[in-house]
């Protein structure tokens, strides 16, 4: 029963395909025709879509030491913008599944990758989904990176500023806030100035991109769009260990920059990095001059997850303001 369906089958697929089909990206592959003909010279892969209308992709980075040693050092929920196959950033730590479920998948993977001879950093992609049938919550890995991933680097960079740390195993991002200090009096020294209270540690959220594009950044000096960004609030606190910092990429290629925004709430620091984006976007255009960007695509993809509409920093509203971290004293 099974070779006459497969024969049927693989007679109709040529002719659903190329009624159907059609290429996500159209820059790439303008039709279909132009995809299968890349696809058949130069060969590719076929990937399951998950039965779900609500899939959420994640990706962790690893690390295989020489001595053997294997260790998850990073992981975060992919954010996509304009399609569910473009991935522009991570939001840090991931939210999506459970830890303990994402440590086992993420350590048999790592064993299998030590067994075939693989050292160094590498990155795993996975997709988690409701399952329609069974109603629990399934985890599938859909590819591997062997090699030292944007988001790894953008985590140490993360790690670096707040001098926190990434707990894999319950997927939180903590801090240690600096010591409050205490008035001394100069008559007497009392035992607790000498020895004050470690301040407890708390939580922060990361978002993070590499992959930001606007053409009208490559006309704007550096020295110019940072003053713009001290004259918005946009900043990173030392202090306070929250705010945002940019990483720029390549000096001859100056339309693409890297972002990180931190802050103690992921939906404020989602917020805060879509209003980076709208500010910078006003203030390097013109009505004649608005530019190639992803930007837009981006603001309205936090849009959705946020279920609001992000409003222009330059209201006088306090709450925004702090969300978007303050200007750093030493800048």
């Amino acid at each position: 029963m099974l070779e006459p369906a497969f024969v049927k089958i693989h007679a109709e697929i040529p002719d659903v395909l190329a009624k159907f089909a059609h290429p996500v990206n159209k820059k790439v592959f303008a039709t279909w025709d132009k995809f299968l003909e890349s696809f058949l010279s130069q060969g590719g892969v076929i990937e399951a879509c998950p039965p779900s209308d609500s899939i959420t992709a994640l990706t962790v980075n690893m690390l295989i030491e020489p001595d053997g040693h294997t260790s998850m050092v990073s992981c975060g929920d992919q954010i996509h913008a304009g399609t569910p196959y473009a991935c522009w950033g991570l939001s840090v730590p991931q939210s999506s599944v459970d830890p303990s479920q994402l440590t086992r998948a993420c350590y048999k993977i790592a064993d299998s990758c030590k067994h075939r001879g693989v050292m160094g950093y590498f990155a795993v992609d996975f997709v988690t989904f409701i399952d329609p049938t069974t109603r629990e919550q399934e985890l599938w890995a859909v590819d591997l990176n062997l090699w030292y991933d944007d988001s790894m680097a953008m985590t140490q960079l993360m790690l670096y500023v707040t001098d926190g740390t990434l707990d894999v195993d319950s997927c939180l991002f903590n801090i240690r806030p600096p010591k409050k200090e205490k008035k001394k009096n100069l008559r007497r020294v009392r035992y607790e100035d000498l020895d004050p209270e470690e301040p407890p540690v708390t939580t922060r959220y990361a978002v993070m991109s590499t992959r930001l594009m606007h053409t009208n950044l490559a006309v704007v000096h550096y020295s110019v769009f940072f003053q713009m960004c001290r004259a918005h609030g946009i900043g990173y606190d030392i202090k306070e260990k929250q705010g945002t910092l940019f990483t720029l990429i390549d000096s001859f290629k100056r339309e693409v920059m890297g972002m990180l925004t931190i802050g103690d709430q992921l939906p404020g620091t989602l917020s805060s990095f879509a209003r980076n984006l709208s500010i910078i976007h006003q203030e390097i255009s013109a009505p004649n001059m608005q530019g190639h960007t992803n930007f837009k695509s981006v603001i309205e993809d936090i849009e959705g997850i946020l279920g609001t509409t992000i409003q222009n920093m330059d209201e006088t509203d306090e709450d925004a303001s702090g969300e978007a971290g303050a200007i750093s004293q030493d800048a």
